[in-house]
């Protein structure tokens, strides 16, 4: 089956009594392998019983990733657009106390960290300051 593309596997599957079994991924970059069968299950060449099902690997396609860009010190409304324009999702939003030193509503800190290699549509967690100000005191 190894080289085949998955109908005719069937087919030749099929013509020699067999049962297609599980079909997983492989990925590659090789275009030309794109769609076709990897490896299979029992390998070529062996002696099985009729109706025996024959597990195949097909190669797809590997996922272009995506470097995460840096949004420390952005807004959250620019870090979403970023984060889209990226091909990328805002995850979970966190708060952090601000003590007054940082502008309010923007990232402290992201996870996974810039310059990480992800995958598109890939989820990105926020910690953004809070709009708090500090309590004032009071000294009499």
């Amino acid at each position: 089956m190894i080289g085949l593309n998955l109908r005719k596997a069937n087919i030749q599957l099929e013509r020699f009594g067999l049962k297609r079994g599980r079909v997983s991924n492989i990925e590659s970059q090789d275009t030309q392998k794109i769609g076709l069968i990897a490896k299979q299950r029992p390998s070529p060449g062996s002696r099985v019983e009729y109706d025996t099902p024959v597990d195949l690997w097909l190669w797809t396609k590997t996922p272009q990733l995506v470097t995460l860009p840096n949004l420390i010190g952005r807004s959250s409304k620019e870090a979403k657009k970023i984060l889209a324009v990226s091909g990328l999702r805002v995850g979970k939003i966190s708060t952090l106390k601000n003590d007054g030193r940082h502008k309010p509503g923007s990232i402290q800190r992201q996870s996974p960290k810039r310059g990480s290699k992800v995958a598109p549509n890939s989820s990105v967690n926020l910690w953004i300051w809070d709009s708090s100000k500090p309590a004032e005191v009071i000294v009499e």
